[in-house]
Order: structure tokens, then C-alpha cells, then sequence
């Protein structure tokens, strides 16, 4: 299985692609082949004006792409919707399943869990994106 995550800190703070490998081989599996486009603090709109997201979008016969948006603030469903509509369009001309990656609230705002659940629950049915809480 080949996976792409982009996103943000959430993503390569604790190596979260790299957890999810050895997770899947310790599983009994063959793990995954992942790779990592990460900055911090960025969304994804800043990530689908990089020629080299598109380009690994595009060229890297992934199974899945998993897209994090910044979370902290939580910018709300719009600004969700809008920033991930132009990356999932893109991957879905490929053969990978586009999935949204829902972060956790901050510790000085746990009662945002809610609102992120039912923001990321609506764009992923509304773009056709798989919800990875």
C-alpha cells in the first residue's frame, strides 16, 4: 500500500506516517509505503499552490492521500470545504482515495471537538473523501 500524507505539524511532529507504517507491519501486514509533505503551520490551500504536492499527487501511484488542515484555530466547514475541494479534485483524477485527516481540538479549547467532527463529516460526504478521525 502506497500513502501520501500531507499536511502540517499534526502530521510530522510524532511521525504520524511512519507510526502508521510500523502499526500496519506489526498488524501482521506488509506495511506501507508512505511518504511525507509536511510544513508547519500550513493549510492546504498553501500545499495545492506547491508544484511538487501536485506533481507527487499526480506521479506517485499512491492507494491513498491523506490531507491534514490546520486545526488550530479550526477556521470552520467553509474553510475546510474550500481548502480541500482543489486537492481532492486532483487526486481523484488519480487512482488514490483522498482522506481527511480530523485532528483533535486544542487542550485550551476541547469543546471545538464537536465542531471538528461535524466539519470534517460534512466535507468528506459533500467532496466524496474518506474521514480519518
Amino acid at each position: 500500500m502506497k500513502i501520501l500524507f500531507i499536511g502540517n505539524s499534526h502530521t510530522f511532529v510524532n511521525g504520524m506516517p511512519f507510526i502508521f507504517s510500523g502499526l500496519s507491519k506489526a498488524r501482521g501486514g506488509a506495511g506501507a509505503d508512505v511518504f511525507m509533505l509536511a510544513s508547519p503551520g500550513v493549510s492546504l490551500g498553501w500545499h495545492a499552490g506547491q508544484p511538487e504536492t501536485l506533481a507527487n499527487i499526480t506521479c506517485g501511484n499512491w492507494d491513498y492521500v491523506i490531507l491534514q488542515q490546520v486545526a488550530h484555530p479550526f477556521a470552520g466547514r467553509e474553510n475546510l470545504l474550500e481548502e480541500s475541494r482543489k486537492l481532492v479534485e486532483i487526486i481523484k483524477t488519480t487512482r488514490a482515495q483522498p482522506v481527511l485527516y480530523m485532528p483533535w481540538a486544542s487542550k485550551k479549547e476541547p469543546g471545538m471537538q464537536a465542531e471538528l467532527e461535524a466539519g470534517f463529516s460534512a466535507v468528506s460526504r459533500e467532496l466524496g473523501a474518506l474521514v480519518a478521525p
